[in-house]
């Protein structure tokens, strides 16, 4: 699912990087590999590639199994100022206030649709939260 989005983002001119543990999780020919950043990373490196981003997909692994359980990209992100692109887990209203979540743009698959429109519909609005980061930052 996460390759498909991802792959659904890239399609609509949105320039990715991936960092983290992904070279068994892509395709041998997947057109993704060239943007990974393969391994695991100290708390210090991750403060950096989030500060670096404009923006930061956060889809846990266990995505449509669990609405529960937040990953500590989402609470790194946040605290970067980052944001995020996030599937939908209870805690995030229960832990993040409105202000907080304003960074946030709740991934929700929408009943009869694909991964890839969903995303693309949630696209422009995540631009939008980037592109004000990088008027905030500038």
């Amino acid at each position: 699912m996460r390759e498909q989005l991802i792959g659904a983002l890239v399609a609509n001119g949105v320039d990715i990087r991936i960092f983290g543990p992904w070279r068994r999780k892509l395709g041998e020919r997947s057109p993704l590999r060239s943007r990974l950043e393969h391994g695991f990373f100290t708390p210090q490196r991750m403060a950096e590639i989030f500060a670096a981003c404009k923006a930061t997909l956060n889809i846990h692994t266990w995505r449509g199994r669990f609405d529960y359980g937040l990953n500590p990209r989402v609470f790194e992100a946040a605290a970067c100022g980052v944001p995020q692109l996030v599937d939908h887990k209870r805690e995030l209203d229960e832990l993040f206030d409105e202000t907080e979540r304003a960074a946030m743009l709740v991934y929700r698959q929408r009943r009869g649709t694909s991964h890839s429109s969903a995303a693309g519909k949630d696209l422009a609005e995540l631009r939008a939260k980037a592109a004000r980061r990088v008027r905030v930052d500038s």
